[in-house]
């Protein structure tokens, strides 16, 4: 008999809360990275591949500090209730698109410090 399980996030998922500085750099560097990316400077997508590897070498960096919070996107993925073969394909899925699950990472942290701080954006005041 299946258990219901819950799709809120416990705090492993979430994982580890950054300070505001640490937060603002890493979103800095990744903003970089994607600019250096998409940019389409230099001979031979030299300069594409610079932004390429910043965006690697931050998201190991994430992954080596906050490894459960980078997996399930801040909680937005609760692995246990996915079956191993989805399990497998959203894992393919992050190391492919690991710039991506990185941004989506660093919104929900920032996201996260701005509702600890009680700051709301100015449509919602």
């Amino acid at each position: 008999m299946n258990q219901p399980t819950s799709t809120t996030p416990t705090p492993s998922e979430q994982g580890r809360k950054f300070d505001r500085g640490t937060l603002v750099t890493l979103g800095i560097v990744y903003l970089l990275s994607v600019i250096l990316m998409f940019s389409g400077l230099g001979p031979f997508g030299l300069v594409d591949t610079i932004g390429l590897l910043i965006s690697l070498v931050e998201a190991l960096i994430v992954l080596g500090l906050d490894r459960p919070g980078l997996a399930s996107m801040r909680g937005l993925i609760n692995r246990e209730t996915l079956s191993s073969g989805q399990r497998l394909a959203l894992t393919i899925g992050e190391v492919i698109f690991f710039p991506l699950t990185l941004g989506v990472y660093l919104v929900r942290a920032l996201i996260e410090v701005r509702d600890e701080l009680g700051l709301t954006p100015p449509s919602q005041q």
